[in-house]
């Protein structure tokens, strides 16, 4: 049987929040008023783990809802885990694509793209047999 512990995460514009590191020591509590970011933290679990947010929605809004001005910047989540008494890290980062056609002075959105990294080496995101 695998042992598998979160020992932390960080959280770079995601949501409402620019920077965030949690190092889970034993039980870690998270508390606060509303609107500090405390499902935030959640989402970008599932998030990073699978693709969907605390209310099984895989099409939900990752870009930040403070400062719209950072949503071209990337949008990043790393998770740290122990399995089996070996660290892992795994992070997903999400990714704007902006072009300047030639002659034009201002880039246009054309897309995203999300790079997932099992330990910092770049992955593809496969699905794994008999899930959806």
């Amino acid at each position: 049987m695998k042992k598998i512990e979160i020992k932390g995460i960080n959280l770079t514009n995601f949501k409402g929040i620019l920077k965030l590191s949690l190092n889970f020591s034993h039980n870690t509590d998270i508390f606060g008023a509303n609107g500090t970011g405390k499902s935030t933290v959640y989402d970008a679990f599932l998030w990073l783990l699978f693709n969907k947010n605390a209310e099984e929605k895989k099409d939900f809004s990752i870009k930040n809802t403070v400062d719209t001005s950072l949503n071209r910047q990337d949008h990043e989540v790393e998770g740290l885990f122990e399995i089996n008494g070996d660290p892992i890290t795994l992070r997903k980062v999400y990714k704007e694509k902006w072009q300047k056609k030639k002659g034009s002075e201002v880039a246009e959105y054309t897309g995203n793209e999300t790079v997932y990294f099992w330990n910092e080496v770049p992955m593809q995101a496969k699905r794994i047999s008999g899930q959806s």
